[in-house]
């Protein structure tokens, strides 16, 4: 049943929705990538189907100015919040009721997680004002591709070469056997992740279905660094919208690092998507991950407005 507050309505979203809600979160969101109908859907696949997953959206005469998706993904032990308002329809109301709706049905003491961007001091506001509490912050950065050049780099390659390491792609190398080591790499590198967060481990399905199925996948920019046949490093850029990437993860196994493995498939990652016809890459990382950092701003990364993570335990 709807829900009407004031002006407007609240409904459960339907697929008919997904074009509507995609332009919202883009005009609220307009310092970031647009999102598309296709990332959107896939946002929303990844709901576990055991929680709490409402998708609502606000409507005043007939147009869609709000929408609020809460689900738990894998990886993350809090639901996650996203909620947006259309720029000409916030401050009456809409977030807040969109928000109440959202956690209507979430137990007690359910953890809840937003991010923010610091460059929206709104959102900030609106997040402390209900509650949330900031939990961490992270830099985000962005790399203009024109500017970058792979070949600057061909010395620090040549010496990984020269001490038995091989450089790959899973476009070039895919196989099932690969996969399955990529994957035991990629939970292995994401303890040692400095973050707050308490990540949890994905299965193998899962991870296949958000690494390599997911519409956002470029195996070509998946980087690989391999040691005796093995995965031991890897850089992925995937696709944010048309002409973006976001460099997603970067990891070196414990054993091998102290000898430029990530700088080396951060450069391989780059070059693909450079390949690719990217235009922008964007990137972030926690304040505390000093190595990556280093290694961005070497790259040519350019600092952006903070991302701040709030969250909130119901009452």
């Amino acid at each position: 049943m709807d829900m009407v507050e004031g002006m407007f309505a609240i409904r459960p979203a339907t697929d008919a929705d997904h074009a509507a809600v995609a332009g919202v979160i883009t005009d609220a969101q307009p310092d970031d990538p647009p999102v598309t109908v296709e990332v959107l859907r896939w946002v929303l696949s990844r709901a576990d189907p055991e929680r709490p997953h409402p998708f609502l959206v606000a409507e005043e005469a007939g147009q869609t100015v709000g929408c609020v998706i809460l689900r738990r993904v894998p990886e993350l032990l809090p639901l996650v919040l996203i909620l947006d308002v259309h720029p000409e329809f916030q401050g009456r109301g809409i977030g807040s009721a969109l928000l109440e709706a959202a956690l209507s049905d979430a137990s007690q003491g359910t953890e809840v997680g937003v991010n923010v961007s610091a460059a929206h001091p709104e959102g900030v506001d609106f997040a402390l004002h209900r509650g949330f509490v900031e939990e961490f912050r992270t830099y985000e950065s962005t790399l203009d591709m024109a500017a970058f050049n792979a070949e600057a780099y061909a010395a620090n390659m040549a010496s990984l070469a020269s001490l038995g390491y091989r450089f790959t792609s899973l476009a070039e190398e895919d196989s099932p056997q690969l996969r399955r080591a990529l994957h035991e790499l990629n939970l292995t590198v994401t303890k040692d992740i400095p973050t707050v967060l308490e990540l949890q481990p994905t299965t193998f399905e899962e991870w296949t279905r958000d690494w390599i199925m997911a519409p956002h996948a470029l195996p070509a920019a998946f980087s690989i660094a391999l040691w005796q046949g093995s995965p031991v490093g890897f850089s992925y850029v995937i696709s944010q919208s048309e002409g973006v990437g976001y460099m997603w993860m970067t990891g070196v196994a414990r054993e091998h690092r102290g000898k430029g493995l990530a700088f080396a498939v951060k450069v391989e990652a780059l070059r693909a998507a450079q390949a690719l016809g990217l235009r922008e890459v964007i990137t972030n990382n926690d304040l505390d991950n000093a190595p990556m950092l280093a290694i961005n701003r070497r790259l040519g990364f350019q600092d952006r407005p903070a991302r701040i993570g709030f969250k909130k335990r119901l009452a």
